[in-house]
């Protein structure tokens, strides 16, 4: 059987949940809104909930206090609100910042 590429991303996307012109969009709007912040870092989505690197203690803790205004930040963009919250996380290769 031969798929097309068009049937193979709606397999992808039904299989793991992910809308991939949402994160096109998300990753757009990460840029215009929070790009300037040097010390965070867009590192995917899961189940809502985005996934911030953070450069230190402070950068997390700024962004845990901010982390309302980025939700709303974020959510504007979309017809439907989706991002439910943020996660920081110092991940370090091959660890999976989600699983904490």
């Amino acid at each position: 059987m031969i798929s097309s590429g068009k049937d193979l991303v709606r397999s992808f996307q039904f299989r793991t949940g992910l809308n991939l012109d949402r994160m096109a969009v998300l990753n757009s709007v990460w840029d215009k809104e929070w790009g300037y912040v040097n010390y965070w870092k867009l590192s995917g989505v899961k189940k809502g909930k985005v996934l911030i690197q953070v450069s230190s203690s402070a950068a997390a803790q700024e962004l845990q206090a901010r982390s309302r205004q980025v939700v709303e930040s974020l959510n504007k963009y979309f017809q439907k609100p989706w991002v439910k919250g943020v996660v920081s996380s110092f991940k370090k290769p091959g660890e999976n910042a989600f699983d904490r």
